[in-house]
């Protein structure tokens, strides 16, 4: 499955290709920014709405934004239940799946530029231009930790604050890569509630 500028690529097996256009028309929907796998679908990202097409009947549902989003959408990954779409201006927002709806705005993080998010274990890491990385606790719904090119109080910090991609892995090590070709940054993630004990 391969997202365009023109529509998704359905590639099989065989190497035979079909073009599906979300729209029949121009339209921004057959911009295709980002994906997120399920069992039942594939979830692509327009910077104007959510794409839903069917593993099983090869059908596909738009879901356009509410009119209180009036940022356009930039990245997308998601878990069992809910996509969460990163914003060019606005930060994250919550999809749930199951009703088809823009469920909940998520904290503030950092300057709202978001460019990268990645999901692991109820930690959703939110890679920003400009503003490094946050971590959102996804049960508390709040910032816990947050990373930029100024040390913080556990050492941490970025060669660069414009994220172009990240990913926290299964042992909680997070990658950073920059936008301005400074490489990749690797650190392990620290819970904020945790410090040393001094006597």
């Amino acid at each position: 499955y391969v997202g365009t500028s023109n529509g998704i690529y359905i590639i099989d097996e065989e190497q035979k290709m079909e073009h599906l256009r979300v729209t029949d028309g121009v339209s921004v929907y057959n911009h295709i920014i980002g994906a997120y796998a399920t069992v039942k679908d594939i979830w692509f990202l327009s910077p104007e709405g959510v794409i839903a097409y069917s593993l099983s009947t090869k059908g596909i549902r738009v879901y356009g934004k509410e009119t209180k989003l009036t940022s356009k959408f930039s990245c997308i990954v998601g878990d069992d239940k809910q996509l969460y779409i990163g914003t060019t201006t606005n930060g994250v927002v919550a999809f749930d799946m199951f009703s088809g709806k823009y469920s909940s705005f998520l904290p503030l993080v950092g300057n709202n530029r978001i460019s990268a998010l990645s999901l692991h274990d109820g930690i959703l890491c939110c890679g920003t231009l400009g503003s490094g990385v946050s971590f959102i606790s996804l049960p508390e719904k709040k910032n816990v930790h947050s990373i930029s090119t100024i040390p913080n109080g556990n050492g941490e910090y970025l060669t660069s604050d414009m994220v172009s991609c990240l990913l926290l892995d299964n042992l909680n090590v997070l990658w950073i890569g920059g936008v301005n070709y400074t490489g990749v940054d690797y650190m392990q993630f620290r819970n904020k509630p945790f410090h040393s004990y001094k006597i």
